[in-house]
């Protein structure tokens, strides 16, 4: 297969959409797959894919068999566009919570207060536990069931903290306490697996 997608991956080059066409029904089902890795909504996925692939017809020039085969380039391509992806939707959900806290900072005194938004780790380490799927898998596990469900709901799901609450009939307060406390234990996990780098 790999030298058949070299060649449709030069005509898709030409303009050729015959070629594009061929060398779609050829490799999606890998690139998907490869998007899936780091997105795990399924529809905020298949979008991603279809702009992995605009992003292949626009810039199929670009592809130096030379360099590298077309898989791995093509492999290069999505794996650039979905941390992209994922940058800006961190930066979106990390902006997000902070409006939340701002409006609900004068909740009920039985609430748990936030403390600032900057406890929390940065898109950028999110970014890297999503890169490295199985580092990000060790550090869920490594949380409590609440705490990894409250996650998931916000990051993949896109739930805001008063959509978690309600989804989990509780107190906003404590949906704000359950974050507070994974985001802090997995930023804690995430330095010290930086310092063993070291």
């Amino acid at each position: 297969m790999g030298d058949e997608c070299d060649q449709l991956l030069q005509a898709t080059a030409t303009g050729d959409r015959a070629a594009f066409k061929r060398l779609y029904q050829l490799t999606s089902a890998r690139l998907f797959s490869a998007v899936r890795r780091s997105i795990w909504v399924q529809s905020e996925a298949e979008e991603v894919l279809q702009e992995v692939y605009l992003k292949i017809w626009n810039g199929a020039s670009a592809y130096d068999p030379q360099q590298a085969q077309s898989m791995t380039w093509m492999l290069r391509v999505t794996r650039n566009h979905s941390i992209d992806h994922l940058r800006r939707c961190a930066t979106r959900r990390a902006h997000e919570f902070a409006i939340d806290s701002e409006r609900n900072q004068h909740d009920d005194a039985s609430h748990v207060e936030l403390s600032p938004i900057d406890d929390a780790p940065r898109p950028d380490e999110w970014l890297e536990m999503q890169q490295d799927q199985r580092r990000f898998d060790q550090l869920m596990a490594s949380l409590g069931a609440v705490q990894r469900q409250v996650l998931v709901m916000a990051f993949r799901d896109g739930c805001t903290q008063a959509d978690i609450a309600e989804r989990l009939d509780a107190p906003l307060g404590s949906v704000k306490s359950w974050m507070r406390r994974a985001l802090q234990r997995l930023k804690s996990s995430i330095e010290a697996q930086a310092a063993c780098d070291d």
